[in-house]
């Protein structure tokens, strides 16, 4: 899995992006996130490690066709990775959180706690959500 991330990630380095568009600074392996890699697609966050600039990076396999798109953001790709490994809402999905949004004076807690409640039912939880409900 190691060897995997370091071929991906030099592959990024060497094929799609080196530099940071922003300053010019040179990208490490370090400075690159993989979220998400399938045989079809790799999207990989990058972060200058000097002006913090990031960037998301899509590569749409088989023709290694690449989209590089600047992002400002605070979400730690950590996060990103968690949205993104649960996969795509359905319409069941979108149909329960719309119920609970027209629920009248719902708190928050009890509308995350329902959200994660109905939504799990048709996709993976999002951990983050989870830790929501512990405060």
């Amino acid at each position: 899995m190691l060897d995997e991330m370091k071929e991906l990630k030099d592959f990024v380095l060497n094929n799609i992006v080196a530099y940071c568009d922003k300053c010019g600074t040179p990208y490490r392996r370090k400075d690159i996130t993989v979220l998400y890699n399938t045989t079809n697609s790799l999207v990989v966050q990058l972060t200058c490690s000097k002006c913090g600039a990031k960037y998301v990076v899509q590569l749409i396999r088989p023709g290694n066709a690449a989209q590089k798109v600047p992002v400002i953001t605070d979400v730690n790709p950590d996060l990103i990775a968690d949205y993104i490994a649960a996969g795509p809402l359905n319409y069941d999905s979108v149909l329960a959180i719309y119920k609970l949004l027209n629920k009248p004076r719902i708190t928050l807690k009890e509308f995350l706690r329902n959200l994660n409640k109905e939504v799990s039912k048709t996709r993976k939880p999002i951990q983050t959500v989870q830790d929501l409900l512990k405060l």
